[in-house]
């Protein structure tokens, strides 16, 4: 078992939570027909569908020229394919002026992302109870797919992007679920949730959490949350993260996560 966060306050919680974000997106940067680059001063992904967070910078070490040469890699990829990106930049982004930087080079901050964390021995082990309400974790490709589909709508992706997203998921040799622990929730036999919990880097990291709009107010939403979050406990995991919505903010902070620290985002278009 690889060393675990044991602590949200830990001094390696920020270095650690960046490196599970890169690893949730590898899996899709790293898809047939995709770009991957990572190396030890930065890493970033290009999937060509056209929603911005599909594409991007997610770990920046970098100097003022390096930083320069990877904006025009990128931008490569952008004139090549009409799509722009997302650069996620952290407390140990590189080098310390990086915003400035960037928006030098034209990109424009778009907002933050709240990163946050959970002590999982303070987690509430019995979630909410919701009448005709099942959760079902991904193990098989037909599964996938629905988790793919109700992930699209649930973030409001049009129905071209969906496809999009629907076959990058499907094209991968080793099945997403089998790199990602996949959940979809149902009520009764319809589906109308989903998460994703990634463990590495000593965290157990949430993503994916989409709950589509008829659904939404009854709990679901942090039902998906927790019952990963649960099973991670139950595996020796100390410390849950996500990247939290504006949306979602509330919602996590009553399941007892904490705010960290705050990506700064730039559009690089």
């Amino acid at each position: 078992m690889q060393d675990m966060i044991q602590s949200i306050i830990s001094e390696d919680l920020v270095a650690a939570m960046d490196a599970n974000l890169v690893e949730y997106w590898s899996a899709f940067g790293l898809a047939p027909g995709r770009t991957w680059h990572r190396s030890k001063k930065v890493a970033w992904f290009y999937t060509g569908i056209s929603a911005a967070i599909l594409n991007g910078v997610l770990f920046a070490q970098l100097s003022s020229e390096s930083l320069e040469k990877t904006v025009k890699s990128l931008a490569a990829k952008i004139a090549e394919q009409g799509v722009q990106a997302i650069w996620w930049i952290s407390p140990a982004s590189k080098p310390p002026n990086i915003g400035a930087l960037l928006e030098e080079h034209g990109l424009q901050p778009v907002g933050d992302a709240p990163a946050m964390a959970i002590d999982l021995s303070k987690l509430d082990d019995k979630p909410q109870e919701i009448p005709h309400f099942r959760i079902i974790k991904v193990d098989n490709p037909e599964l996938e797919a629905v988790w793919a589909q109700i992930l699209n709508i649930g973030m409001g992706f049009s129905e071209d992007i969906a496809a999009e997203v629907v076959k990058l998921i499907a094209s991968r040799a080793v099945p997403l679920y089998q790199i990602q622990h996949l959940y979809v929730g149902f009520v009764d036999d319809e589906p109308v949730a989903t998460s994703a919990m990634l463990l590495d880097s000593g965290l157990a990291g949430i993503y994916a959490v989409a709950t589509l709009p008829q659904a939404r107010r009854r709990g679901i939403g942090k039902s998906v949350t927790v019952t990963p979050l649960i099973e991670a406990r139950n595996l020796g995991y100390r410390v849950g993260i996500l990247q939290s919505s504006q949306m979602g903010h509330s919602l996590y902070e009553k399941i007892g996560f904490v705010d960290v620290f705050k990506y700064a985002n730039y559009l690089q278009s």
